[in-house]
């Protein structure tokens, strides 16, 4: 019976240098824009996977880059990835959790307006709550209102994961009004962590969705060299965690390996791949035609 995963993850590219980056310097989150229930754009620093065996992934290569690297699923669990949960916006699952959303919101405010003196002030977009704590009843109205606030914390990182089954899509400059998402089998990496100091540097990505932007190719690129730059939420690997390194042809095989022999470490002053680790990644390497003739 032919498979329908793969126990492998893959990450593909358009570009050669982005594979080689990905090779010397591990995997970090980029922002993207998501769309949820069609009513928000929100942006998520994440990185995505597929876990399409390689006898389907050729349409996927054709949107995406022949250029990929494939790891161990193993890898990607232990890294905290996790599949999409695509979803239908008629179904019970996702109204449901619309209302726990929107129930939360509600609640949030109603607490908020019965804290003794309360009121919003602003600082840079951001807002906190001001009250009186020899106020009765403070502590008891100060604790339901962060149970609240976690529990929406807690709602909002489950969003980050759900995806339309079908919906509008623009890749490589081409529009699909009814793009399948479901066919990718997407697995992801979210990181809501990461915080940025002030607006004259990336806002946060709740602050992007909340004033409704819509960020510029050259936006986008600022925030991810900075998410780069800091370096906190790479997702690194070893020689052993990967399956397949994917290039276009032949012809990149061998500067590849060339590549791999000079490639220095970041963490040392040596080389990033020992000589038997060259050999096994060297072992690794398939070429996109082949895929497409062989699998």
């Amino acid at each position: 019976m032919p498979v329908q995963t793969a126990n492998t993850l893959f990450r593909f590219t358009a570009e050669l240098p982005h594979l080689l980056a990905i090779i010397s310097n591990g995997f970090h989150p980029r922002l993207s824009r998501e769309r949820f229930l069609n009513i928000e754009d929100i942006y998520l620093p994440m990185i995505c996977f597929c876990d399409i065996p390689l006898s389907m992934v050729d349409d996927h290569m054709f949107k995406y880059g022949k250029y990929g690297v494939g790891m161990t699923k193993e890898w990607g669990i232990a890294k905290g990835l996790n599949p999409v949960l695509y979803y239908n916006e008629e179904s019970i699952l996702i109204q449901s959790f619309f209302k726990l959303i929107f129930d939360g919101h509600i609640k949030t405010q109603e607490l908020y307006r019965l804290a003794a003196n309360g009121e919003w002030v602003g600082d840079g977009g951001s807002k906190s709550l001001i009250v009186d704590h020899k106020a009765e009843g403070y502590k008891e109205k100060r604790d339901a209102y962060w149970q609240v606030i976690d529990r929406l914390g807690a709602l909002s990182g489950l969003k980050c994961y759900f995806k339309p089954r079908v919906g509008e899509y623009v890749i490589g400059g081409k529009h699909y009004p009814n793009y399948h998402f479901y066919d990718e089998r997407e697995w992801r990496y979210v990181e809501r962590e990461y915080d940025f100091e002030s607006r004259n540097k990336p806002p946060k990505i709740e602050e992007v969705n909340l004033h409704g932007e819509h960020l510029s190719q050259e936006e986008k690129q600022q925030y991810n060299a900075k998410i780069e730059a800091e370096g906190k939420y790479k997702l690194d690997f070893s020689a052993s965690d990967v399956k397949y390194i994917i290039v276009k042809s032949d012809e990149e095989i061998i500067p590849l390996v060339k590549y791999l022999q000079l490639l220095p470490s970041h963490t040392n002053n040596g080389l990033r791949f020992t000589p038997e680790e060259i050999s096994l990644l060297t072992s690794r390497i398939l070429t996109s035609d082949q895929i497409k003739e062989d699998f």
